[in-house]
């Protein structure tokens, strides 16, 4: 398993502010984020971001149809 930071997810093309993501995992739109220390950097895994952009690539397939 591989830990992804928000420096990651930025090199995945999601660039996306602080509060904007804090937004989007909120509502339920983006894997919520883990800390592997209390106090240290917000963490993803690498599956649930390849699942989460697979899932968006899915949707956008579904509205093209």
């Amino acid at each position: 398993m591989r830990i992804l930071s928000r420096r990651d997810l930025e090199a995945r093309g999601i660039r996306t502010s602080k509060v904007q993501l804090r937004r989007q995992w909120t509502a339920g739109k983006f894997p919520k984020p883990f800390q592997l220390v209390p106090g240290g950097p917000l963490c993803w895994t690498e599956e649930e971001m390849d699942a989460h952009i697979a899932s968006r690539i899915a949707a956008r397939d579904r509205v093209g149809a």
